[in-house]
């Protein structure tokens, strides 16, 4: 004899067991890594923001320096110590 169709229905929502949930290290410290992330976000955005107020004030060398910060080149304005051979 065939299903009904609310006997169909309940066979198909019946709950599930929920499943164990095994947690990895890494998945622990992603709290660390998205506010590290965050607090990077914020310090690029006020190196062009610095960036952004040199080059509308004509502020040519400032701005340069600024957008040495921002990509991570050294700084002109001090020069590298060390020399590699």
């Amino acid at each position: 004899m065939p299903l009904t169709h609310s006997e169909v229905i309940r066979v198909r929502v019946r709950p599930t067991i929920p499943k164990p949930c095994i947690v990895s290290d890494a998945e622990v410290n992603t709290a660390g890594l998205v506010d590290a992330l965050i607090d990077i976000g914020r310090e690029r955005a006020r190196i062009l923001e610095a960036m952004k107020a040199a080059l509308l004030s004509g502020d040519d060398a400032e701005a340069l320096e600024r957008a040495r910060e921002l990509t991570g080149l050294p700084s002109q304005k001090s020069p590298v110590s060390s020399v590699t051979k």
